[in-house]
């Protein structure tokens, strides 16, 4: 396979490689495409230093263990063009998996090499090809392991300017576990509203066009909202400091959701629909054991919110 030719010779030669553009599903990037770049890198012997990534909204921070530099998609290209051109590749691809390279890849690596010179690129295909079995054919979970390596992401815990200094987050949106009806939008108002008996809520609602979700927001005196300390570049990087650095993360159920336990943060996922793909919670919870995450079913007990509030960070 190409990709892993060009690992190979980067590994032998001291080459510069430009891993991505990654521009698809945060989960698969949390929970695949990261542990098996590391595992990848450190197998080939590729420092940091000679690593680029490529991804978008400042989630290069989820890398820095393993790639020293970044380059952000959405500083290549502006959130006004970058998103028309996101939904044209996957019309064109017919997934959200980027298992072949499409010609907004090709786009976005051309803009990054600009930058950078002459750089090797593995694509996320790479991984999608070695892993897709897991997901669609029903391979046992044990073949996983040997090709990746998980760890906690390391993000400082302190808070943002502006922000209390003791809070929960919520990441409220919507998406094929959690419809946009009234009553899951009446859920996410009875959520605040226990929460807030208990303590502060940094409301995670970006205000930006920058993928296909849409978002759930509100008004409320213990609510601090953060549209004003975001640019559609760091979104992601600001809202993973700001998980990092809180008491716990509440989510609709999907794959901003695993940020917490990634970050050592404890958080209940909130879902109607139960998942068509349940590997992804048997693969987080095998590796990373430790992990404070629980689901609630928007039919469940909202009072229960108020033990979850009074929780702290694992360390």
């Amino acid at each position: 396979m190409l990709a892993g030719r060009t690992l190979r010779a980067a590994g032998a030669h001291d080459r510069a490689v430009l891993l991505g553009p990654f521009v698809g599903e945060i989960g698969y990037e949390l929970e695949y495409w990261i542990p098996f770049l590391r595992r990848e890198l450190r197998r080939h012997g590729i420092e940091p230093d000679q690593a680029t990534v490529l991804t978008r909204g400042g989630a290069a921070l989820w890398y820095r263990d393993f790639a020293a530099h970044a380059v952000d998609a959405l500083e290549l290209l502006s959130a006004e063009e970058y998103l028309p051109r996101l939904e044209e590749r996957r019309r064109r691809a017919g997934d959200l998996k980027q298992l072949r390279w499409e010609p907004f890849d090709r786009e976005l690596v051309d803009l990054a090499r600009e930058r950078l010179g002459d750089v090797d690129v593995v694509h996320p295909g790479y991984m999608f090809t070695r892993l897709r079995g897991l997901w669609f054919r029903g391979e046992p979970i044990d073949t996983l392991w040997p090709q990746v390596e998980y760890r906690r992401l390391d993000v400082e815990r302190e808070p943002l300017a502006g922000l209390p200094a003791d809070y929960v987050a919520v990441k409220a949106y919507f998406n094929e576990v959690l419809p946009g009806s009234e009553e899951n939008r009446a859920f996410f108002r009875s959520v605040i509203e226990r929460l807030a008996e208990r303590t502060d809520v940094v409301l995670l609602s970006t205000g930006l066009l920058v993928d296909d979700h849409e978002e759930w927001a509100t008004a409320h005196e213990r609510v601090y909202p953060i549209e004003h300390l975001l640019r559609p570049e760091d979104n992601l990087a600001v809202q993973t400091q700001i998980i990092a650095a809180s008491r716990g993360l509440v989510a609709t159920y999907g794959g901003f959701s695993y940020l917490a336990p990634f970050l050592g943060v404890p958080a209940l996922a909130v879902y109607e629909v139960e998942q068509t793909v349940p590997i992804h919670l048997e693969v987080l919870r095998r590796a990373l054991p430790d992990a404070d995450y629980e689901r609630v079913r928007t039919d469940g007990d909202v009072d229960s919110l108020g033990l979850f509030a009074s929780r702290a960070p694992t360390s």
